[in-house]
């Protein structure tokens, strides 16, 4: 599964996704939901076109977005040729399960006196394109990713407009957002909140746009950018990072989709675990800044099975030599004291059931230079792991520490205690409490500060999870922790 766009239907969402198969041809699949959580299969909905009868759309087509007109749906796609030149095609349905591509394809390409336009066989851009329909102006817009020659810049990564009545005439092309950068941006997606039009937008190291964002540890993120119509420039503002990870396979295709009044934010997430549609994020403003934030249909994911009353053991954190102690815990019903000894790091498993799939949860203060969550994975039950082991070599558990660290003002999900899969720049506030949430999964690990998302990438759960917590250099103050068993 590559990327994925959204239609809602009724409440139900339709989702259709990139499908690779072989080489450069994939088929655009096709699942749906009335969750945001489970999804279905339905057949796919294109397939690579033969280039004898389809020289503009033989290879395997790429991104573009769906929409529903009168009880008829458009999906629009990109078409790429055989050197992968690249136009905005058109396929059209009644029933949602039959398309046909449009026999005037394609419906976009684009404006050379505005884009660069290359001599046939050879690349021209044009792709990704995203339908938003302005009441206010009763028009259509289409968003697309192209290249253009930036006056004193040269050539670089774009996103274009074009304007319709009906879906199948674009007109009057403009150049809507042009990157701080001279690099790639991909996979515009463009909504309203209070009278305001947001962008956000794909983007990468690898795509030239190391200078994109001021936070120095991401390599792929999604910016946003705004505008006060939606065909007039798009701008970015400094706090201009929706998601970001300091792996590049995360955070791909971010699109976003109406559900039951709310705006929900859903991206693919690739990594070595597989390619998946990433768990829903409800997209709030967040002191004036649009932000992922926590969304409550997640709750519906849980079985029922909860933990918030523990017991805990103290876990080696020397290796070889069990013994040493860093540190200690005390704790009442409602609060966890975890101290680490100056310039010691000692964690505490939580004596609970192991489970495949979990959320945590729990409000931490106090004074330390690191402090978090730790997540035991293990490919066997871990309950009694600690038990009953002639060797230390025989523990056949790993961990990962979700810190908290003042140090540095870092939130990091560390594979072991120094190894960074992931960190974001965090400013903590002396005395402040900070609310933690984290779900993990096979392939997936969310961790929210205060309920905004800060990390998002993948994880190996070598099949079980099981819980601690930790300190290092200080005393953390830990209350109303909660661990609740989620779906596989």
């Amino acid at each position: 599964m590559w990327d994925a766009w959204y239609m809602n239907v009724n409440d139900t969402i339709h989702a259709f996704h990139l499908k690779a198969h072989s080489g450069k041809n994939w088929n655009v699949g096709h699942v749906y939901t009335e969750d945001l959580l489970h999804f279905k299969h339905m057949r796919d909905v294109l397939e690579t076109l033969p280039e004898e009868k389809y020289p503009d759309d033989c290879l395997g087509k790429f991104t573009g977005c769906a929409i529903e007109k009168d009880g008829t749906y458009y999906l629009y796609y990109t078409m790429r040729d055989r050197v992968e030149s690249e136009k905005i095609g058109l396929a059209i349905s009644t029933d949602l399960e039959h398309f046909t591509e449009y026999e005037h394809n394609p419906v976009l390409v684009p404006d050379k006196e505005l884009f660069v336009v290359n001599e046939k066989g050879k690349k021209t851009n044009c792709r990704d394109m995203l339908v938003v329909y302005d009441e206010e102006q009763e028009k259509y817009f289409g968003y697309f990713a192209a290249m253009a020659n930036i006056k004193g810049r040269g050539e670089l990564g774009v996103i274009g407009v074009a304007e319709s009545t009906d879906l199948l005439y674009w007109t009057n092309q403009k150049i809507v957002y042009v990157p701080e950068f001279n690099g790639v941006v991909e996979v515009p997606n463009v909504f309203k909140i209070d009278n305001k039009w947001y962008m956000t937008l794909m983007t990468t190291t690898a795509y030239g746009a190391k200078g994109a964002v001021l936070e120095p540890n991401l390599n792929s993120y999604i910016i946003t950018a705004s505008s006060d119509a939606s065909d007039k420039v798009f701008q970015c503002g400094k706090d201009n990072v929706f998601l970001g990870s300091t792996r590049i396979n995360n955070g791909y295709a971010l699109r976003c989709v109406d559900y039951k009044g709310k705006l929900y934010a859903m991206c693919i997430d690739r990594s070595e675990y597989g390619a998946s549609i990433s768990l829903p994020k409800e997209v709030r403003m967040i002191n004036g800044v649009i932000k992922p934030c926590y969304a409550d249909i997640l709750k519906n994911m849980r079985t029922g099975k909860q933990w918030d009353v523990f017991e805990f053991s103290r876990i080696p954190t020397t290796f070889a030599w069990e013994n040493v102690i860093a540190g200690q815990i005390e704790k009442t019903d409602r609060w966890i004291e975890v101290t680490g000894y100056k310039n010691s790091l000692q964690v505490f498993k939580a004596n609970i059931d192991a489970v495949k799939s979990l959320e945590a949860e729990f409000d931490i203060s106090g004074d330390f230079e690191e402090a978090g969550l730790v997540l035991y994975c293990s490919s066997d039950k871990i309950e009694k792991i600690y038990e009953h082991k002639e060797r230390w070599d025989d523990y056949v558990w790993s961990a990962n520490y979700i810190s908290l660290n003042k140090k540095d003002n870092l939130i990091i999900f560390n594979k072991g205690a120094v190894e960074p899969v992931c960190q974001r720049q965090f400013t903590f506030n002396e005395g402040e409490k900070i609310s933690v949430r984290v779900i993990a999964m096979e392939g997936q690990l969310e961790v929210y500060i205060n309920d905004v998302l800060l990390i998002s990438c993948a994880m190996e759960t070598k099949s079980y999870i099981a819980p601690g917590v930790f300190a290092f250099s200080g005393k953390a103050e830990i209350s109303d922790f909660r661990v609740y068993e989620l779906e596989e």
